[in-house]
């Protein structure tokens, strides 16, 4: 059997559970503790970052008021030749905190 398990302790987000996932086993394949290899890939995950679009924002916060932010800020970036803007669409706890180890020791 597994010595241990992680778990969720409530529903999770499909993209932002494969990338902690992802990075938590690079972490673990790379030397690191399976504690070591969580914290590491929640920082990972609330650092991600990617290009500010539509649908980035609607991870952040919803279509609403972040989606007319993001689509703004896509504007004014494009009118000006500047590079694009990014977000952090999994930096709230909701996507990353509620993933725990079990050790079955």
């Amino acid at each position: 059997g597994a010595g241990t398990l992680m778990v969720s302790l409530r529903p999770v987000y499909d993209k932002a559970t494969g990338l902690l996932m992802t990075e938590f086993y690079r972490n673990l394949l790379a030397g690191k503790s399976k504690t070591a290899s969580l914290k590491a890939a929640q920082q990972y995950l609330r650092n991600y970052e990617e290009p500010a679009t539509e649908d980035a924002a609607q991870a952040q916060g919803g279509a609403g008021r972040a989606g007319k932010f993001a689509k703004a800020r896509q504007q004014s970036a494009a009118a000006t030749n500047a590079p694009t803007a990014t977000v952090k669409p999994y930096a709230d706890p909701v996507y990353w905190a509620y993933f725990i180890l079990v050790d079955a020791l």
